[in-house]
Formats: structure tokens, sequence, C-alpha cells
């Protein structure tokens, strides 16, 4: 068993190389373009009025919409995430502060990173907490460390890594609270959760899985661990309320900025596909995708 840690050790120190070499080299996307445009405190219909004058735009005019200045406040950043209610402002703002303690933009690829790496240790507790067992815990913070699905999102500006570090930490935090019934893990449970909504939208389905757990665990009966986790979810819906109102009075944008998720229609195996391929990725990618109808021509 001590060769398997050394290995994933080994892992680990691997996967925290490619999460972190070439940071700033890398071709940025147009979501990270857009996000660190808002966290800068600037809006797309700011950039579009700028560039659609005709007058030739040098380079240098383009990045001040990359980086926080003084001309742009806090307040700025935060009007700007509004906009788009369908991304929580936490690691967008968490960004700026990045981005100003270091005077580059590169700073809001760093912080993904740094949340990609804090994840593994956290992956660590999490698979501590559900297994009791250190070398199983390994193998998980192993696996993590070099799935290509992880290194990716890790040098991404964006808020994945977070929502991962989130994810598996209130996991474990919940895991924890449910063997001991003390005040604490409930605390960190709740203090995970909140934050997790306020990383992704998508922390509801972790929300509703971890519920399921809980109800399975206590079958289905209105337990004193049952009670408590539902109190911990009401305070932490009660802290998520001032998205929540941004989201209300937001929707019609909301509507324009989600409808191409709508605009697929794919059949069922097409789906599948999709599916099988994202799980596939979490520990190889061949940089392809995976069809039902006809494998092989998918596959050359």
């Amino acid at each position: 068993m001590r060769y398997i840690r050394s290995i994933c050790i080994g892992l680990i120190v691997l996967g925290i190389f490619f999460r972190i070499t070439n940071i700033g080299e890398k071709i940025y996307t147009v979501d990270e373009v857009r996000g660190i445009l808002r966290a800068s405190g600037y809006t797309s219909q700011e950039l579009v009025a700028e560039v659609s004058i005709g007058n030739p735009i040098t380079a240098a005019s383009l990045q001040m919409y990359q980086l926080p200045t003084d001309q742009r406040r806090l307040s700025d950043a935060v009007n700007a995430l509004k906009g788009n209610p369908e991304h929580p402002p936490l690691y967008y703002l968490l960004a700026r502060f990045c981005m100003q303690l270091f005077t580059s933009s590169t700073a809001a690829r760093g912080l993904a990173a740094l949340m990609g790496i804090l994840a593994l240790l956290s992956m660590y507790w999490l698979c501590l907490e559900l297994f009791q067992s250190a070398d199983i815990a390994w193998i998980g913070a192993g696996l993590m460390a070099i799935s290509p699905f992880h290194v990716l999102l890790a040098s991404e500006a964006r808020q994945y890594t977070l929502w991962g570090l989130l994810a598996t930490g209130s996991s474990a935090f919940l895991l924890r609270a449910l063997r001991s019934n003390r005040p604490g893990p409930w605390v960190g449970y709740g203090v995970a959760v909140t934050l997790g909504l306020y990383t992704h939208l998508f922390f509801v389905w972790i929300i509703l899985s971890q519920g399921l757990y809980v109800l399975i665990l206590e079958k289905f009966k209105l337990t004193q661990r049952v009670w408590r986790y539902m109190a911990t979810l009401l305070l932490c819906g009660l802290a998520f309320v001032p998205w929540v109102t941004v989201i209300l009075g937001n929707l019609d944008r909301l509507a324009e900025t989600t409808k191409w998720a709508s605009r697929y229609n794919t059949g069922l195996l097409d789906r599948l596909a999709f599916w099988l391929t994202n799980i596939a990725i979490g520990f190889v990618d061949f940089n392809g995708s995976v069809g039902l109808k006809n494998p092989i021509v998918y596959l050359v």
C-alpha cells in the first residue's frame, strides 16, 4: 500500500504541474474574456459600442477591458454581473480581487488553478469520509489530479474549479455532520452550500442529490438529522435570496443569454453519446466524440 501512496503522490505532483504550467500563455476562450470583462466592471454592450465605431482598435485599448482600473469600481463589476444572472458572482468577484492584487488578468486563471489544487485536498477528505481509508483517499485525489477534464478546467478563468471544490467539500461536511450530528459540521455544510449556490446555479442539483442521500440513509423518516438538514438548507436558501431577486429582476436577460441551450434538437442516442463522452473525459480524453449510431465513423 505504501507504493500506492507513492504513485498517487507522484500523480498529484504531476497534476499540479499541469494546472500551473504556462497558465498565462494558453489562448483565452470567449467565455473567459466575457467573465474577466464583467469582473473588471465592463459590459459586453460597452465593448461592442467601442469596436463598432469603425476606427482602428489597438490591442492596448482592448486590454483595457480585461483588467480592473480606478475608473471601474466594485459596484460597476456587481452591476455588470447582474446583467448575466445565470452566472452567480462569487468566483468573478474573487477573480477581480486577484487581478487587482497582482495587476494582471492572468491572476483570474491563477485563482481557478488554486481552486483546482484545493479541490484535490477536498476530494481526499471526501473519500476519507466515505470509505474511512487513507489509501482510497489517496487514489481518489490521484485520479482527480490527472483527470483531463479537471486539468482543463483548472486552466480556464471560470468558476468550475471553485464549483468542484465546494461540491466535494460540502459532501464531506455533510458526511461528517451525519456521522457526528454536531453543530460544527452542519455549519460548515451550510457555508459550503451557500457559497456553492453563489458559484453556479446548477449547485441545486448537488443539493438535491445530497438530500436524496440523507433521506435514503434515514429511511425516509423525519429524524433529527433530517430536520437539521432541512433547517440548514432553509438558512442557505435565505442567504441566497439576494441573488434570487437579481434573477427575478432580469428574467428577460436570463432568457436571452440561455436560449442557445434550447436550440439543440438532438435525438436520444446523440444525447446518450454526449453523456457518455462527458463521463469518459473525466478519465481519458482523445479529443473526439462518441457516436452510438455509427461508432466507427466517430472514432475514425
